[in-house]
């Protein structure tokens, strides 16, 4: 279930829109673990993305919900008998359909946006 809340550019708040429900969507997750030695583990996680929006476009019908991936590898390894703890990790998160704002039309979006984000 989404729910959003509007403010204007000074802060104000303007209004809660409408609940938008999807209940018949899975979004698969899985995640591996291996540890190398007793303190130092390797992992690697995949899971999709599917998230509705309450956007609108020109002719007042909901934007399809954002769907995408997300992958993820790295290391973790505790330090000093577990009294600290250090990760090195990479990923890469892909999205697409999310709003963006029709600048033709004043209150309406366009499900035009579409982003990659990889780091480390």
């Amino acid at each position: 279930e989404t729910r959003t809340q509007a403010f204007n550019a000074s802060g104000a708040y303007t209004g809660t829109s409408g609940r938008y429900e999807v209940s018949d969507e899975v979004t698969p997750y899985v995640g591996l673990v291996y540890d190398i030695v007793p303190d130092v583990s390797l992992y690697a996680s995949y899971t999709e993305i599917f998230n509705p929006q309450n956007y609108r476009d020109k002719d007042n019908n909901l934007l399809a919900p954002v769907e995408g991936s997300n992958l993820e590898a790295g290391i973790k390894a505790q330090l000093f008998d577990g009294r600290a703890m250090a990760t090195a990790a990479v990923f890469e998160a892909k999205q697409d359909n999310f709003a963006v704002r029709d600048m033709t039309q004043p209150e309406s979006s366009l499900p035009d946006g579409n982003s990659a984000y990889i780091g480390i």
